[in-house]
């Protein structure tokens, strides 16, 4: 098993590298979803809906509509949840949202 380059040097390497062109949509619309201050979970959870959906849209061969040749490689999926929530903690950040004290949620 070969590993995955760090950055898609081709059209023909898309989904199958860590990072490529598509990273920006995904950091853009985390930096989107924490600027609206949408909620982290639900966030999270439809990122993680959509990446399911654009594997099972991609397997076996690929999509003309993404312009890859092949469905993406797990650590692409990763990848992509970690720029897309780095986008969504940038921008929450930005607007000096705090994050909640996980020690005051477990008082009674």
């Amino acid at each position: 098993m070969s590993r995955a380059p760090f950055f898609a040097a081709s059209d023909d390497r898309i989904n199958a590298s860590v990072v490529d062109e598509w990273s920006w949509v995904h950091f853009g619309t985390g930096f989107l979803a924490g600027a609206v201050g949408f909620n982290a979970w639900a966030y999270t959870f439809g990122h993680l809906v959509y990446e399911v959906l654009e594997y099972a849209h991609e397997y076996p061969n690929g999509s003309t509509l993404f312009g890859s040749k092949h469905p993406e490689w797990d650590v692409n999926m990763v990848a992509d949840m970690a720029v897309g929530f780095s986008g969504y903690v940038l921008a929450r950040w930005l607007r000096g949202d705090k994050m909640a004290d996980p020690k005051a949620q477990l008082s009674v």
